[in-house]
């Protein structure tokens, strides 16, 4: 198994569990940046304030798996514990925003558009103050990232046989004027 980062590094039986627990941060990140890149002012503060506290959490595994580090048993109860108020507000706002209930399902198109290093910012391309913003790769990259990451929510929406959430995120997105 090689580390999740996409970075080709091998890993140790000791830092599987580490790559794996990073996966699990990350995808919860992606979520909550699909719902960030929607401009929604719904939920907006607990959006940001939970991709400010998870984008370190998972910065931090993947040092310790480069390094070859063991976090300790408190960094990995606090890394659990965002994991479980990541997951406790999918299901609170599961209702006001397009994020999944339970289980997350990523298209093929939203797989290949995460960022391994940074996936708090697959979707938005939000950049934290003090850091450089990535460079667009093409012409393709002058889309706007909000529109986009609706579109593709509600193409998810429809194929999944919920053409009505569709329409209420689209609705939701047009009479707020972003």
């Amino acid at each position: 198994m090689n580390c999740i980062c996409g970075c080709g590094t091998s890993l140790s039986r000791d830092q599987i569990e580490f790559n794996m627990l990073a996966g699990e941060v990350a995808i919860e990140l992606v979520v909550w940046d699909k719902a960030r890149a929607l401009g929604s002012p719904i939920a907006a503060s607990d959006v940001a304030a939970l991709i400010a506290a998870g984008a370190p959490h998972y910065q931090d595994l993947l040092d310790a798996i480069h390094t070859g580090r063991e976090p300790g048993e408190g960094e990995l109860e606090r890394i659990r514990g965002w994991l479980e108020d990541s997951r406790a507000a999918r299901l609170r706002l599961h209702g006001e925003l397009p994020v999944p209930k339970k289980k997350i399902k990523l298209s093929d198109a939203e797989q290949a558009q995460i960022d391994r290093l940074h996936p708090e910012r697959s979707f938005s391309g939000e950049v934290r103050a003090g850091e450089a913003a990535p460079a667009p790769a093409d012409e393709a990259a002058e889309v706007d990232p909000f529109l986009e990451a609706l579109l593709v929510v509600a193409l998810e929406d429809v194929r999944a046989g919920r053409p009505e959430e569709a329409k209420q995120a689209l609705r939701r997105f047009l009479s707020e004027g972003s």
